[in-house]
């Protein structure tokens, strides 16, 4: 799987712009108490990646 990846993070919180790390953290930890609120977490995420990432 990791070969065909098209790339790979070693540390999350430092590979990305921290704005976007500190979100996913939270996500994370959030998803680790609350796994059925997945479908939020992610949806708050993508919003902070548009937000973070303008293409």
């Amino acid at each position: 799987m990791l070969a065909q990846a098209s790339g790979t993070a070693q540390f999350y919180d430092r590979d990305t712009d921290p704005a976007m790390a500190k979100e996913g953290m939270k996500g994370f930890q959030e998803f680790m108490v609350k796994p059925e609120r997945v479908d939020q977490i992610l949806k708050r995420l993508e919003k902070v990646r548009q937000r973070t990432f303008k293409n």
